[in-house]
């Protein structure tokens, strides 16, 4: 594994079998209002980002940092995935209010609901006593319907996980 050390502060990583193909570019930290940081160099009006550049990424074609870590380029962090298998590993959203994915305020009757998005169709997953409990539900939905590319509520409260 080496360092890519960042023109504007920091580095990201990468597999020793890539250091002669990125070595080359100055590369600089994009860090959006929203998202994640990544990596990237701009060259002739276009953008190129280092997942992108060592995965082979063809247009239309999404590269996800299994860890959320956008800075840890090893091959071993990065898959090809298409726009919805990304989200599915996505973090919360900032307004999430229960600290759990899929798991919404209480309902009126005191519970909370449920849910999980699978291709743009919103699926109910019912009602729980417990916001554990619900979170429990909505994992096990995450790994029938997302595979591989679930991110469990279970994987987010885990240390190993990076906080994006």
């Amino acid at each position: 594994m080496k360092k890519i050390e960042l023109v504007n502060g920091g580095h990201a990583l990468v597999d020793d079998a890539d250091w002669e193909l990125v070595s080359q570019h100055q590369w600089r930290c994009h860090e959006p209002v929203k998202g994640y940081p990544y990596a990237f160099y701009g060259e002739h009006r276009r953008t190129v980002f280092l997942h992108r550049l060592i995965m082979g990424a063809a247009a239309g074609q999404q590269v996800d940092h299994i860890n959320g870590n956008g800075l840890d380029c090893r091959r071993a962090n990065l898959r090809i995935c298409d726009a919805a298998q990304n989200q599915w590993n996505s973090k919360l959203r900032s307004d999430n209010r229960s600290g759990f994915k899929g798991v919404h305020a209480q309902s009126p009757d005191g519970k909370w609901t449920v849910t999980i998005k699978v291709r743009g169709r919103l699926i109910y997953l019912g009602h729980y006593d417990n916001v554990d409990d619900a979170a429990r539900a909505y994992d096990r939905a995450a790994r029938a319907y997302h595979g591989e590319f679930a991110l469990c509520n279970q994987d987010l409260h885990s240390s190993t996980r990076h906080r994006r």
